[in-house]
């Protein structure tokens, strides 16, 4: 862990909240009966938004994890 910075490790722990078994079986209940959205869009989508998310990891302007539109809520 001593090679990533602070910044990065803050977002690694926000994902790890997030894992969960992601088995075929697992997923597909998840999407018929389940309330929320997947665990892996809870995670990718809001960071994908995080400008300081592309900045800690470097990410390219226009990659998937860096679009160049992204969703602001406020």
């Amino acid at each position: 862990m001593e090679k990533f910075s602070k910044e990065q490790l803050f977002f690694i722990a926000y994902a790890s909240l997030w894992c969960n078994d992601n088995s075929k079986e697992h997923i597909e209940a998840q999407l018929e009966y389940g309330t929320h959205a997947p665990n892996r869009s809870r995670v990718l989508v809001p960071l994908m938004n995080s400008d300081d998310f592309a900045k800690a990891y470097n990410c390219p302007q226009g990659s998937k994890m860096n679009p160049t539109n992204k969703c602001l809520l406020w």
